[in-house]
């Protein structure tokens, strides 16, 4: 009876870890698509010296019927709904992964030292680049 109140407890604390990172993931997401920061960005990072070319260097699209073949519809999504779905997935994922150490705790020594290797791997890439 204990061991399943305490799974219980440790899955709620592990939901409420899981939504403090969705807020704080969501709040993340409105500040950099802020119209403020989006404009900050864009001075920053995008190229807007426009360049000017010869009538003979514009290719004619017209005579060139390749390029203009079979249009496929494209589904656009707005930018929220593909974060939100994304979180979501990741939101999933580690639920499962939660659920798998709680049913399998002797795996937990052996993730968490995989995990750190790998961020151990990643970080000496990173210093090296």
């Amino acid at each position: 009876m204990f061991s399943t109140q305490k799974e219980i407890n440790d899955l709620e604390a592990s939901i409420d870890n899981l939504k403090i990172d969705l807020n704080l993931t969501t709040l993340d997401y409105e500040v950099i698509t802020s119209p403020e920061n989006l404009a900050k960005l864009a001075k920053e990072y995008l190229d807007f010296e426009l360049h000017s070319y010869k009538k003979s260097q514009i290719r004619n699209l017209k005579s060139n019927k390749l390029l203009i073949s079979k249009t496929n519809p494209v589904e656009t999504q707005s930018l929220s709904s593909m974060a939100k779905t994304h979180i979501k997935e990741k939101y999933i994922k580690n639920i499962k992964k939660v659920k798998k150490f709680y049913n399998e705790p002797e795996t937990i020594p052996k993730e968490v030292k995989m995990t750190i290797a790998n961020k151990i791997e990643k970080n000496k890439e990173n210093i090296k680049n």
